[in-house]
C-alpha cells in the first residue's frame, strides 16, 4: 500500500532494496513524520548515492536488544529512502567507521 511518499508492504521488498536499516522507535517516527531525513550507519557496506534503502522500525530501542542478547524485533513499518549524500565521519573524527547517510523518501 502506498501513502504519498511512503509505502507499507507486508513481507515483500520492492526491487532494488540495497539494505534494510533497523531504526528504534523514536528515530523511526520522526523520519515518518519527515522531520528527520539522515541515518547514522556503521561503514561496513558499500552503500552510494541513489542506493534504495528500506527502513525497519524496531519495537524496542536497539541498545535494549544488545543489552540482553534478544533477537531484534520489528513494528512491520517501513519507510523506503534514496541515499542523496555520504559523508564518512572518518574524514572528521579519528577512530571511528560511520557514516552520515542523507536520505529523501522513494
Amino acid at each position: 500500500m502506498i501513502f504519498g511518499d511512503y509505502m507499507i508492504v507486508d513481507n515483500e521488498e520492492p526491487l532494488g532494496v540495497s539494505m534494510n536499516i533497523d531504526v528504534e522507535p523514536l528515530l523511526f517516527q520522526a523520519s515518518w513524520e519527515g522531520r528527520r531525513n539522515f541515518e547514522v550507519v556503521d561503514n561496513y557496506y558499500d552503500y552510494k548515492v541513489g542506493d534504495l534503502l528500506a527502513l525497519k522500525e524496531t519495537r524496542l530501542p536497539l541498545r535494549e536488544y544488545e543489552a540482553e542478547d534478544k533477537p531484534v524485533t520489528y513494528t512491520g513499518r517501513r519507510r523506503y529512502v534514496t541515499i542523496t549524500h555520504i559523508m564518512n565521519l572518518a574524514d572528521y573524527y579519528r577512530n571511528t567507521d560511520l557514516l552520515v547517510l542523507s536520505v529523501k523518501p522513494w
